[in-house]
């Protein structure tokens, strides 16, 4: 990887970005997303298991707001913790 750290808002390229996204990993590490598609990732020339190893391997990092992140609707899905989306969780201790 090339050591160019690279922003990108995918989902304002619609298909044509994700057809795109195995240049935008090559070129970029890391290359960070703002609120990818599962559904569009279907156009990428990336396997979603390959693309699962490059977010574990951090060469791409994906970023979106926590309502998004935590939501079986909106985005994909991830439950950490307790708590509700769109719910700040609170870190004092009682």
């Amino acid at each position: 990887m090339s050591g160019f750290r690279t922003f990108c808002h995918i989902g304002e390229y619609g298909e044509a970005g994700y057809r795109n996204l195995h240049r935008m990993v090559v070129s970029s590490d890391p290359l960070v997303l703002w609120a990818p598609s599962s559904t569009l990732l279907s156009a990428s020339q990336v396997e979603p298991r390959q693309f699962v190893r490059l977010v574990d391997d951090r060469h791409v990092r994906v970023i979106a707001r926590e309502p998004w992140l935590l939501s079986r609707t909106l985005g994909i899905g991830i439950r950490r913790g307790k708590g509700r989306p769109g719910r700040p969780r609170s870190t004092a201790s009682s």
